[in-house]
C-alpha cells in the first residue's frame, strides 16, 4: 500500500474535493482506501454524500464506509451528529491517526489517498507524516490564485521534514461555464467575472521551486454542485495521478534492485 496526502497550506483551496478525484481515479489502477485525516474539522462526509457510520470486528478493528469501490475512514462515519464539534489534542491526534493507518480492516489496498488537515502546523504535519512514513510516496499540494506566500510555507515545511511534493493543483483560475468556456463580461468583453486573477505567480513560483505544475482549475457551477469533476476540468488530477504511477512503479523497481543486492550480498558472505 502506498500513501498519497492531499495538502494545502490554508484551508478553503479545494484540498478535499482533489482527494476524491485523485482517489476515484486511481480507483482504476488498483484498490483504493481514503483516510480523512481532516478530524475535527472534517467534511469529506457530506462532500461525498456518505451514508451509515463505521463499525467494529469482533477483534475492534474499525470497519471503513464503502463507496463507489474504496474504502473509506472518517470521523463523519463515527458521529452521530455532523453538525457536532470536535476537539482533539496533539497526542490524541496522532493516536487516532495511529489507529487510522494500523487499526482499520482496509483490506488490500494499493493506494491510501490522505486527505490532512487544511493549514502547515508543524503538530499536526509532523504528526501525520511520521505515522505514513513508511508508505508515503508524496504530497499534492493545492491551492488557490496569488497566495505564493502560503505554497511557499508548505514546500519549506515539506522541505524541513524530507516529504517529497509530487507536484501542485492551481485551484478556482478563472471562471468556465458549465462546459469548461471561459466566461466574459457582456459589458467590457473581460475574461473572468469580478476580476478574478488569470495570471501566472503559481505556475512561476514553481518553476522557481523545482515543483511539477499539474494544471489549474477554474470556478464552474458544474464542480460547485458536484466532488467529481467534469471531465473537461479532469487534467490536473490526471496528471497528479500519473506523477503517483510513475513514482509508484520506480520505488517498486528500486526496492526489487536492493532486495537482489542484499540477497547477492549473503550469499558472498557465506
Amino acid at each position: 500500500m502506498k500513501a498519497i496526502i492531499s495538502a494545502n497550506a490554508k484551508g478553503g483551496t479545494g484540498k478535499t474535493v482533489i482527494a476524491i478525484n485523485l482517489a476515484t481515479q486511481l480507483s482504476k489502477h488498483g484498490a483504493v482506501g481514503i483516510l480523512d485525516a481532516d478530524l475535527d474539522s472534517s467534511n469529506l462526509y457530506e462532500y461525498m454524500g456518505l451514508h451509515g457510520k463505521m463499525g467494529l470486528t469482533e477483534e475492534r478493528k474499525i470497519i471503513p464506509l464503502k463507496h463507489n469501490g474504496m474504502e473509506i475512514f472518517t470521523m463523519g462515519g463515527f458521529l452521530p451528529d455532523s453538525d457536532k464539534g470536535v476537539s482533539i489534542t496533539g497526542a490524541s491526534m496522532k493516536q487516532m491517526l495511529i489507529d487510522a493507518v494500523e487499526n482499520v480492516e482496509w483490506g488490500e489496498l494499493d493506494f491510501l489517498v490522505v486527505d490532512a488537515p487544511a493549514g502547515t502546523s508543524k503538530e499536526r504535519f509532523v504528526a501525520l507524516t511520521e505515522v505514513l512514513e513508511p508508505i508515503l510516496i508524496g504530497v499534492v499540494i493545492t491551492t488557490q490564485p496569488n497566495i505564493q506566500d502560503d505554497v511557499k510555507r508548505i514546500y519549506d515545511l515539506c522541505s524541513r521534514y524530507r516529504v517529497r511534493i509530487l507536484g501542485l493543483i492551481e485551484n478556482m483560475k478563472g471562471v468556465a461555464c458549465s462546459k469548461g468556456h471561459p466566461l466574459r463580461c457582456e459589458q467590457c468583453g473581460e475574461e473572468g467575472i469580478e476580476e478574478i486573477p488569470l495570471d501566472h505567480g503559481i505556475e512561476d513560483l514553481c518553476n522557481a521551486l523545482g515543483l511539477e505544475y499539474f494544471g489549474s482549475i477554474p470556478i464552474s457551477k458544474s464542480i460547485r454542485k458536484n466532488s467529481i469533476l467534469p471531465e473537461w476540468a479532469m487534467a490536473p488530477v490526471m496528471g497528479a495521478v500519473e506523477k503517483v504511477i510513475k513514482t509508484t512503479r520506480y520505488k517498486e523497481k528500486l526496492s526489487r534492485r536492493l532486495l537482489a543486492w542484499a540477497k547477492t550480498g549473503v550469499q558472498r558472505s557465506n
